[in-house]
């Protein structure tokens, strides 16, 4: 009887750890990226929430499919980005985490650059 008090106990404490450990979580909040140039490599960070994380790359175009997957599942609160997008694309991120919350940067518009290695021949060439 003692024992099976004990763990009853043992998993009541176990149970409002977790749910003290959420209900202090930060919310979670994604940084909108700066200096995003065609081709180049940027920075993208993240904080709060609960990992693991999903970061999805948006546009307001629509001939860009929506919600390309940039990171998914990760436990980390940063990634490099390759820009394969062209300069004048305007974006946006949104970060989704395992507690259901998501957050979204500001939009950003993509800078030129003279590297079109990334792009698509079509969308690379200069006719």
């Amino acid at each position: 009887m003692t024992w099976a008090l004990f763990d009853l106990r043992t998993l009541l404490l176990i149970a409002s750890i977790g749910s003290s450990a959420r209900a202090q979580t930060q919310p979670l909040v994604i940084d909108t990226p700066t200096n995003v140039t065609q081709c180049g490599v940027t920075n993208v960070t993240w904080s709060g929430g609960l990992p693991p994380y999903t970061i999805l790359l948006n546009s307001l175009d629509a001939n860009m499919p929506a919600g390309a997957n940039l990171a998914a599942g990760t436990f980390s609160t940063s990634l490099l980005w390759t820009v394969a997008e062209p300069a004048g694309q305007g974006l946006f991120l949104l970060a989704l985490d395992f507690g259901d919350s998501s957050a979204i940067s500001k939009r950003f518009v993509v800078q030129p650059s003279d590297d079109a290695s990334c792009l698509p021949s079509s969308e690379g060439s200069a006719e």
